[in-house]
């Protein structure tokens, strides 16, 4: 199954607020979708963006806002894993 960088991005959001490590993120994802999948510094940087992110939605917007970006996120994965 070929992943675009959205998708991956999505994965390795999920995987970021599981509390996965940038590494643990790759293994698990090239683990299900093949090696090369995703390089670990990509990995690293997205994470990097992540935690900025979340730092922005809680001090920002509150802690409401992370909650729902979560189950959004979730929601959109769950829809394109059953595609």
């Amino acid at each position: 199954m070929e992943k675009n960088r959205g998708d991956i991005r999505k994965l390795l959001k999920y995987e970021f607020l599981l509390g996965y490590k940038a590494i643990e993120a790759v293994r698990n994802i090239n683990s299900a979708y093949g090696d090369g999948t995703v390089k670990e510094r990509t990995a690293q940087q997205w994470f990097s963006k992540f935690r900025v992110e979340i730092w922005l939605l809680k001090t920002i917007q509150g802690p409401d806002a992370l909650e729902k970006s979560i189950e959004s996120l979730s929601s959109t994965l769950s829809k394109n894993i059953r595609q």
